[in-house]
């Protein structure tokens, strides 16, 4: 296969076609924001920091500056974008994103923590969408930190975050959506 996706932070989801040597722009549903620094008055960017395939073939990625932080792209071309306002700001950093085994989609909200978000199998069906914005308190995820540098499943399914405060892990990512505890503990 000759085709390949990428992130970009000024152009945002970039198709690259390596057998006709094209960058095509493959944005559909992702959206541009404005320069959140405001250094640059006027300017906007369609900022997407991070780009993951789901073991089903769903391309997913993140978007910046925007309450519609993830979007998915089906095998069929369709897109599919996610609202989460009432946890994410139009100038919110949304970056690196991680798919867990159990279909969980992970991305890192610069300095405000970690979104986590099941689809429940259903790209189209927004009813049965489950998400938190994790952070360091306890009860909401006890991260080291807010800020999450990076994260990654190991073998077990745990979820290792590092933040800029130290490691955080998820020993059970699955009871997140469910009653009880789903803290990660911190290793010292």
């Amino acid at each position: 296969n000759t085709i390949a996706y990428a992130a970009s932070w000024e152009e945002g989801l970039l198709k690259v076609d390596a057998a006709n040597k094209r960058l095509i722009p493959a944005n559909g549903t992702v959206a541009t924001g404005p320069d959140s620094d405001g250094t640059t008055p006027g300017y906007l960017r369609t900022a997407v920091g991070g780009v993951a395939y789901s073991d089903d073939g769903i391309l997913w990625c993140t978007n910046g500056y925007t309450k519609r932080a993830l979007h998915a792209l089906d095998r069929e071309g369709n897109f599919y974008d996610y609202n989460f306002g009432s946890v994410i700001g139009d100038d919110e950093k949304v970056a690196d994103l991680l798919i867990s085994n159990d279909g969980y989609i992970w991305a890192n909200v610069i300095n405000k923590g970690l979104l986590v978000f099941n689809t429940n199998g259903t790209l189209d069906v927004l009813s049965d969408d489950n998400f938190k914005l994790l952070t360091d308190a306890e009860g909401n995820g006890k991260l080291s930190s807010k800020d999450v540098l990076c994260m990654e499943e190991d073998l077990d399914g745990e979820v290792w975050v590092g933040t800029g405060s130290g490691l955080s892990i998820f020993y059970n990512p699955a009871a997140i959506f469910a009653e009880g505890n789903f803290d990660s503990e911190q290793i010292l």
